[in-house]
């Protein structure tokens, strides 16, 4: 399958403000981590990761709605770092973006339809053709009679107006997450029933990750900025490969409601805060990776491809002449958790 997106050691830092005239600046944080992955034409990526894993920092390095301190970022083969303001702005045409809460992604005080009719007015389009366009887009995304909007409602909004210049590539940032569950499974169905009739290339980030298993083809989890595994939905979710991966799943396994994920993964970087600072290079689930061995305290593991499409950042699944265990700890066999 061809690649649409390319991303090789894509960094971004941000760096801390000061909070007050004589303060010191806040500490820096990384909040993408030399990240590397390809996202094919046409597939359904899912990125998960708890809060401030850097997931929805990868969907805007990848749009340049912020810039990257380093790496490179090519879409169909042409360095977008590279591109100038006129460029850029040509390309925004084919890379769109539906935010978290469409409430918020809305502008107030315009209508509905000069919400949507926006970019297409922004790229030139007749006042009368970006109408009909309009009136193809409420049609196309199940609102014939948009006259009071719940937030699912707006939700079909803010994805016709994604829509509204034809793009291929859309970065999906966690559009369902502020919805019912109810209303959650019909907004699902509306983007997959689009992608499928458009052809259309998805970036899906999401705290859930039974949601990103039924809804993406693929799934990539994030943890402090790091990419530490990767795979075919399916197969992360019924034998996830590393630890980090391994532990929240089975909290989510045992717990019903939505934001599972989200919280499990927020206790686990409570706990590693607490847990004593590790200097010099180390694996960044160490701190707390109760199936960790000498090596993890040691060095960084690459991200590395294994059979069946699948990769993962983790010295347990190095082959055994590269990486052994501790001289007391066996490594954790691939697929053993269930």
């Amino acid at each position: 399958m061809e690649t649409l997106v390319e991303i090789r050691g894509l960094t971004k830092t941000f760096r801390g403000k000061r909070r007050g005239l004589f303060a010191r600046p806040g500490r820096p944080t990384v909040a993408v981590d030399a990240v590397s992955l390809d996202i094919r034409r046409g597939e359904i990526l899912g990125c998960v990761g708890g809060s401030g894993s850097g997931k929805s920092t990868l969907g805007r390095l990848i749009l340049r709605l912020i810039e990257a301190d380093a790496g490179t970022i090519r879409y169909g083969g042409r360095d977008l770092r590279a591109l100038s303001p006129r460029d850029l702005h040509a390309h925004r045409r084919r890379a769109q973006i539906v935010f978290q809460d469409p409430l918020q992604s809305l502008n107030p005080r315009r209508t509905v339809a000069e919400n949507v009719a926006r970019p297409l007015l922004n790229f030139g389009m007749a006042s009368a053709a970006a109408a009909r366009r309009v009136d193809e887009l409420f049609e196309m995304v199940g609102l014939r009679y948009p006259h009071e909007f719940s937030g699912g409602q707006c939700q079909r909004i803010a994805i016709a107006r994604a829509l509204a210049l034809e793009p291929e590539f859309l970065f999906l940032d966690e559009p369902v997450s502020a919805l019912d569950v109810s209303v959650q499974a019909q907004i699902l169905n509306l983007l997959k029933r689009l992608q499928t009739r458009l052809g259309l290339t998805y970036l899906f980030v999401s705290h859930d990750l039974k949601i990103v298993r039924q809804f993406c083809d693929r799934t990539m989890v994030m943890y402090r900025g790091k990419h530490l595994e990767t795979g075919s939905s399916d197969a992360v979710y019924r034998t996830p490969l590393h630890p980090f991966t391994q532990d929240f799943l089975g909290t989510v396994l045992h717990l019903r409601r939505d934001d599972a994920w989200e919280r499990a993964a927020e206790r686990a970087e409570d706990l590693e805060d607490e847990a004593p600072a590790m200097e010099g290079a180390h694996c960044p689930y160490a701190a707390t990776c109760t199936r960790r061995i000498d090596r993890c305290t040691q060095a960084e593991p690459a991200l590395r491809p294994l059979a069946g499409g699948r990769a993962v950042a983790c010295f347990l699944h190095d082959p055994p002449a590269v990486s052994g265990p501790g001289p007391n700890q066996k490594p954790t066999p691939a697929g053993a958790f269930a």
